[in-house]
């Protein structure tokens, strides 16, 4: 699935800025596949249905797929979840619809109010940063797998990546 987006990919953790009236998709966790019957009748960010958008060659072929919900930015933008009610019900169902996805395999949660501006941007997210959540994901599952725990539901499989490490400091 090809398509251009002409405007840049908002990094994790930010908001589409300036839409006032606009749509956006909320994007809860990267995994290496997500289902839609495992949310049943459960709901994400306002009470949106939650589906999965898959990164190029889908999960067959070793992509990955994003946990999303459609939002309203004029309910969901950086400028509305400043008000703490809806920032208090937001966390609880971004952090819900996470919940569902790492009782049947590892996942990297994306920080509170991920928001692109469409799915072709998540889509392009997902083939840039790849690699990244890969050898996340695999750790994550090494790391369950060493601790002798079944990576579905004896523990929440899920962390956030490392961006950026750093180097450690020499003490003087």
């Amino acid at each position: 699935m090809q398509n251009s987006v002409s405007s840049p990919i908002p990094a994790a953790g930010a908001a589409v800025a300036g839409t006032s009236g606009g749509r956006g998709v909320w994007v809860y966790a990267v995994a290496a596949t997500i289902r839609r019957e495992w949310f049943g009748r459960a709901d994400g960010i306002g009470a949106r249905p939650v589906w999965a958008i898959t990164g190029r060659g889908g999960p067959v072929a070793g992509g990955l797929a994003a946990a999303v919900s459609g939002v309203s930015l004029d309910e969901f933008g950086p400028e509305a979840l400043a008000a703490r009610t809806r920032r208090e019900r937001a966390i609880r169902a971004h952090h819900h619809v996470i919940g569902i996805v790492s009782a049947h395999l590892p996942v990297v949660p994306m920080p509170l109010a991920t928001v692109f501006p469409d799915e072709t941007a998540v889509i392009r997210m997902l083939a840039t940063r790849r690699a990244e959540f890969t050898a996340t994901l695999l750790n994550i599952a090494a790391a369950a797998a060493a601790m002798g725990a079944a990576t579905e539901g004896d523990i929440p499989p899920y962390a956030t990546p490392s961006i950026s490490p750093r180097p450690a400091m020499a003490l003087g």
